[in-house]
This record gives C-alpha cells, structure tokens and sequence, in this order.
C-alpha cells in the first residue's frame, strides 16, 4: 500500500497508511476479497447529483458520500477510508490529506479542483482482506 521510496516524505506531510503500527492492522502480499466502492454526489439546488461514475465529475463546494457497493468477504467486517487529495491546486493549499478514517460511509466536501481519491480497506481479525480505490475528478 505504500510507496516505496515516497512514504517517508508523504508521511511528513501527514498521510497515514493503513499498515502503519497505530492501526494495527496487517496487509498481506495478495488480499483474498473484492470490494467495490459506490459514490453519490449529495444534492445541492440547481446542481446534478447521484452516481459519481454516471456524472463524471463534481465541482468544487459539493459533498461526496462513499459507501461500500459490494464486498465479497463474509460478514463482521470493518470498513477504513483514506482520502488522498492531489493536484496543485490542493497542495499549494497545503492539503494533501490523506487521512484515514473508521466508518460504513464516508461523507466528504469537495474543495480542490483535481484528480484526487478515496481508498476502501476492508479489515477482518486485524488484517486487510480487501481495497479498491476511487479516483474522484473536481473540475
């Protein structure tokens, strides 16, 4: 999951990783489980909103909730998100996040016009069993 060479330096910058120690949570070579990510612009007066993939794209000053669409690991299972912001216009602002949060749904703003995304991890007994990542275009 991490680059090899660049974790140190995105790491400085505060991006978390969901092998690092703090989590607990151990990611074998090759994961035995698919997961698959569902994306839902939120609706906002005058705008389009619903299925991410079907639209496209989002603009800026929008909200974005992911949820897991599918995953073929059995029940009880925790969901982890990493939100990961890219481009210029995120990092001249000094926001490149990449955070990682614990929840079934993943409700976030949209602020930076880019290619940013947003990583799944599914995690059962302390191991990651399943990711998928989800490229979300600001325009």
């Amino acid at each position: 999951l991490r680059s090899r060479g660049l974790g140190d330096v995105y790491k400085r910058q505060g991006e978390m990783f969901i092998d690092d120690p703090e989590f607990g949570i151990s990611v074998p070579d090759s994961l035995p489980h698919r997961v698959g990510i569902q994306c839902r612009v939120l609706p906002k007066v005058g705008f389009r909103d619903g299925d991410l993939t079907k639209l496209g794209h989002v603009s800026p000053d929008r909200q974005l909730e992911f949820n897991v669409r599918y995953c073929s690991a059995p029940k009880p299972f925790q969901v982890y998100w990493k939100i990961k912001n890219t481009g210029p216009v995120a990092i001249g602002a000094g926001c490149p996040r990449g955070d990682i949060h614990y929840s079934d749904t993943r409700v976030e703003p949209t602020a930076y016009r880019g290619q940013h995304w947003v990583e799944c991890y599914i995690v059962q007994n302390g191991q990651c069993v399943a990711r998928q990542r989800y490229t979300v275009r600001i325009r």
